[in-house]
């Protein structure tokens, strides 16, 4: 085999590893978290133990969204108009 075959195959390699890692953090929506709320808790304490890293992924975010959102809605599933519930 060439060594310029080699470099081109490597490149290519490594082209495709990087466009995996584009869809590595295929993030939960913020509904999503609304409903599994033990996800939700695992994910919020894997962003806070790291959030040098992980506090600007979507996951993080949505799931930060999720708390926020949980707190401010009624046990019917409606939404308070001023956030706090009463």
């Amino acid at each position: 085999m060439s060594s310029k075959f080699l470099s081109v195959a490597a490149i290519m390699g490594m082209a495709g590893m990087v466009l995996v890692g584009c869809d590595a953090d295929t993030a939960p929506t913020v509904d999503w978290y609304l409903a599994h709320k033990a996800d939700r808790e695992k994910k919020l304490a894997e962003c806070n133990n790291d959030p040098g890293h992980l506090a600007k992924t979507p996951s993080c975010i949505n799931a930060d969204a999720a708390e926020a959102k949980s707190f401010r809605q009624l046990p019917n599933g409606k939404q308070t108009s001023s956030g706090t519930g009463f």
